[in-house]
């Protein structure tokens, strides 16, 4: 006679929330995008379009939603307030003028014109979510703020009145440094935020220059207050080193950038007049060379790999990456990028929150360090340039480190950002 089996339950740990990952698509890598998210290669929370590449990218914007994740609209409405960032393409936006926007031009009528424009193309898109049509500020003094707060409550409003109740706001905060490290500019800030209809805060500090350790000390510490707030917070634009500092350190909750791109937020061009050339077209797609943390044009990838010893410690190796190695990593950069740091934030996901700054200082920082070292002995005979960005980027590090260490000395980490549900969860 058979032996009769019996079978208790076990008590399983429950998986922890990933950290969230948006991307940006720019107007040429969509469909390596959509390739990498067909493939299941990447896990993202969400893509963000760009309305003037709605028929580009609609592909790629079916898909995602299809794979129950946000197809984010962004209205633009940034760069139509910026002597800068306006351009005639933008012009055609329905919501658009023929000339940058300035405060006058959101009195009430008109800023319901706006906002309603707005969420009609969303709901005629089917996006799945929103970028609130906020504005760039330099202070908390900038009429842009209320502004900004009473159009998201607009289009909140709307969208409920629609029957798209379902579909979020996500508030983009895009702010100076000056004012984003100043307690006092942060508060009265907040005060602004305080109970909008949002499911989330997209930060966007404009830094230019090098990454310091300063400029994360200084974004952790004021990000820390927004958490207050209630709901995650996303490090828009905030890719590299710079967005995997953030996460590690609990300030934000998700990150968003392009592909090798837009991985910082700069509002400098913003703020001068733009050239007559400017057409907002997007840079071509860079070399991701992860243990570094840089990112290589075409023509420095062929001089770096060509150095003796570099393509044995820096080519690619993962089999689900790049099958043929080097080849593939050059051939096909936005799928070794996209793998690479799904690769990252899923190291650091796993981890308990307050695990993650000392893993990431010892596994990611201290390896990219060594590696920074190995670089810069590289022997790249006329190409003094490549040389020297070796070398800037070894001290980078060395800082970065150095800096980041005393911080989880000197300051526990008592807050850390939400994460961002994504799209399969809030349903």
């Amino acid at each position: 006679m058979a032996k009769l089996q019996v079978y208790y339950p076990r008590v399983v740990r429950a998986a922890p929330e990933p950290l969230g990952w948006y991307l940006r698509p720019s107007y040429v890598d969509h469909r390596a995008i959509a390739d990498a998210v067909a493939g299941g290669l990447v896990g993202l929370h969400g893509v963000v379009f760009d309305p003037l590449y709605g028929d580009r990218h609609s592909e790629l914007r079916h898909l995602i939603v299809e794979r129950n994740r946000d197809a984010i609209l962004d209205p633009r409405t940034q760069e139509l307030a910026s002597i800068g960032g306006f351009n005639k393409r933008l012009s055609a936006l329905p919501w658009a003028l023929d000339r940058p926007h300035g405060p006058d031009d959101f009195a009430d009528v008109d800023a319901r014109r706006i906002v309603d424009s707005i969420a009609q193309f969303v709901v005629k898109r089917r996006y799945t979510a929103v970028l609130a049509p906020t504005h760039y500020i330099e202070s908390a003094d900038s009429p842009w703020l209320a502004i900004d707060t009473r159009l998201t409550g607009h289009l909140r409003r709307y969208l409920d009145r629609v029957d798209a109740s379902n579909v979020p706001i996500f508030y983009s905060l895009a702010v100076s440094y000056e004012a984003f490290r100043s307690t006092e500019e942060r508060h009265a800030i907040l005060e602004r935020l305080m109970d909008l209809p949002v499911d989330s805060v997209w930060i966007k500090v404009s830094q230019s220059g090098t990454l310091t350790h300063a400029a994360v000390r200084n974004l952790v510490y004021g990000a820390t207050e927004f958490h207050s707030l209630g709901v995650p917070l996303i490090g828009d634009m905030m890719g590299g080193l710079r967005g995997l500092s953030a996460l590690a350190f609990g300030a934000v909750g998700g990150i968003c950038h392009g592909v090798t791109q837009k991985e910082r937020f700069s509002a400098t061009s913003w703020t001068r007049p733009a050239s007559s050339s400017n057409q907002g077209f997007s840079r071509p797609t860079g070399i991701y060379v992860a243990p570094l943390g840089i990112h290589l044009k075409r023509e420095e990838a062929t001089a770096f790999f060509g150095a003796r010893g570099s393509k044995s410690r820096f080519g690619c190796r993962e089999k689900a990456c790049c099958p043929k190695g080097l080849k593939d990593m050059v051939d096909n950069p936005v799928r070794h990028s996209l793998v690479q740091r799904s690769g990252e934030l899923r190291r650091l996901s796993i981890l308990p929150e307050e695990m993650r700054a000392q893993h990431f200082l010892e596994e990611t920082l201290r390896p990219a360090t060594d590696a920074a070292v190995f670089a810069e002995s590289l022997s790249f005979q006329s190409q003094e340039h490549l040389a020297k960005r070796m070398s800037d980027n070894r001290k980078v590090l060395e800082r970065l480190r150095v800096g980041l260490g005393r911080l989880v000395q000197e300051r526990p980490l008592a807050s850390f950002s939400q994460i961002p549900l994504r799209r399969a969860m809030r349903s």
